[in-house]
């Protein structure tokens, strides 16, 4: 060996004076270097090309979108004609605006730039797209760099004369100096590594949808706690209002009994109900204190009750009514269901590449370096060294590992194809739930709005009498009562139809009426 590398030193000596001392010596060097590792540098060309051309072939199923459930073209509980529904992707954005509240509108905005879950989903996103770029560098050649340093010490026995007489041994000791590059690279002919990073890419899409689905069940919550607020305090109006009635029927029965024309029934029985309207105005305060304190943490803020919200008036009045006829299209642009489609298309794309693991791999390598056993003449030309390299490795015997991750793959699939189906279902059900419900909700509000009306020319009749001189103050007060009741039940009313309508959003994925409404 030492023999050896002797010799190729002095014929790079000599190479390297024979270069120097005659004329055209680079024109004459490039060409002896082209001689000597044309074929390495071809070599990596091919390589290159080949990181081109790979993965043209994939094996396993092309993508085709499913129909699992045989969908109507509208939805049973909004049958009509001239809908104004649009049937866009887009529509989700901005729909709170339409109440006219500012407030409302500030709240969302801070939603969206402070809370948590928006964050992390954001992580998870940045987590997606970095797995992705994995699979895609799996898919490119891998340059290293390496150098070292090595020392050697060899024993040789030398023989003049045969037979072994005179024979003389003797110990060599010389250093070794490397320096260069490899490359390799997986030659993707059945398309294992395309699959992977088709895969990857699909994930992407699905956490792109999760976390948009994220973000509209947080901005509807967010919405529809602040209408609760919102009914609460009016709620808490007209509450205060019942108590002030009651303190007054209680001052009234009093006076009464001390005068010997109510008994102490009718005295306790007063006092109760005071005590009754109390508590109802203590319980909806804590409820208002409550939301307050749970919208803050939807924000990133906090859990403080300290902030303000518009009035339900406003709410109300700019809450748009459903039009007849919504098309089940919407249902397209729902998150969920992008997001159950994409989890298919993955799942689809690993069946491809557990059915290429089966198949042979290829293997490239090249080297490219420097190799002297003196490190000053480490990087002469004379010191240059290359190799190359191409394997092949086919599986024959796994323990039905390769086939079972291959079944493994489509059982993966049909999981998906099942919740896809699943998802779908469920966004009709929520839509004919909320569709119901509506229906149910205007009928009552039509039923307890009479009641207030019919309640409060009463209540005008009654003060008419008592200024009158021919009613009593306690009919005056116990139909004031009945009537901020009614009035709070005409709330609640009022505000199940607003989050309601918000529901129905969430359900759709998104608005309902036209760009110009």
């Amino acid at each position: 060996m030492l023999c050896t590398f002797y010799e190729q030193t002095m014929m790079n000596r000599f190479f390297t004076f024979d270069c120097v001392s005659r004329p055209g010596t680079q024109a004459r060097e490039v060409n002896i270097l082209w001689e000597k590792h044309g074929y390495f540098f071809a070599f990596i060309m091919l390589v290159a090309m080949a990181a081109c051309f790979t993965g043209c072939v994939r094996l396993g199923p092309d993508f085709k979108q499913p129909e699992p459930v045989d969908a109507p073209a509208r939805f049973e509980q909004a049958q009509g004609s001239g809908s104004k529904a649009k049937n866009g992707m887009a529509g989700y954005e901005g729909w709170w605006t339409r109440y006219g509240d500012r407030q409302l509108n500030s709240v969302v905005s801070e939603i969206v730039a402070n809370n948590q879950d928006l964050k992390k989903a954001a992580a998870v996103l940045l987590e997606l797209r970095a797995v992705y770029r994995q699979r895609l560098g799996d898919s490119l050649p891998s340059v290293t760099a390496q150098a070292g340093a090595e020392r050697h010490k060899q024993n040789f026995t030398y023989n003049p004369i045969a037979g072994g007489i005179g024979a003389s041994s003797m110990t060599t000791a010389y250093n070794l100096y490397r320096a260069g590059l490899g490359l390799s690279f997986e030659l993707d002919l059945f398309g294992r590594l395309a699959r992977t990073r088709e895969a990857a890419w699909d994930n992407i899409l699905k956490g792109k949808a999760e976390q948009e689905a994220l973000r509209q069940a947080l901005i509807s919550s967010g919405v529809s706690q602040y209408v609760q607020i919102s009914a609460l305090s009016e709620k808490e109006s007209l509450q205060n209002l019942v108590v002030l009635n009651a303190e007054k029927q209680v001052r009234l029965v009093k006076a009464r009994f001390e005068q010997g024309l109510a008994d102490f029934s009718a005295l306790c029985a007063a006092k109760n109900s005071l005590s009754v309207a109390r508590n109802e105005l203590e319980n909806i305060r804590k409820e208002i204190t409550a939301g307050k304190q749970e919208l803050s943490v939807l924000l990133g803020r906090y859990p403080s009750a300290d902030f303000e919200v518009g009035h339900f008036e406003c709410l109300v009045k700019n809450n748009p009514d459903v039009p007849p006829g919504l098309p089940s299209e919407l249902l397209k642009r729902r998150p969920d269901i992008q997001a159950a489609l994409f989890e298919l298309k993955s799942a689809n794309a690993l069946i491809g590449a557990a059915k290429a693991a089966r198949f042979p791999s290829i293997s490239l390598t090249a080297d490219l370096g420097y190799s002297s056993s003196q490190l000053s003449d480490l990087f002469q030309a004379g010191s240059l060294w290359r190799s190359i390299a191409a394997g092949i490795t086919q599986p024959v015997f796994a323990g039905g590992k390769l086939k079972a991750g291959q079944e493994a793959a489509r059982a993966r699939y049909q999981q998906a194809l099942m919740n896809y189906g699943k998802t779908i279902l469920e966004a009709f059900r929520d839509v004919e739930k909320c569709l119901a419900v509506r229906k149910q909700l205007v009928s009552n509000i039509c039923r307890v709005e009479k009641i207030v009306h019919r309640q409060e020319k009463e209540l005008e009749l009654s003060n008419r009498n008592f200024k009158g001189g021919a009613g009593d103050y306690a009919q005056v007060l116990d139909r004031s009562t009945a009537l901020a009741k009614s009035r709070i039940s005409f709330v609640d009313l009022q505000a199940a139809l607003v989050l309601n309508r918000i529901s129905l959003l969430r359900a759709l994925g998104g608005d309902w009426l036209p760009d110009g409404d």
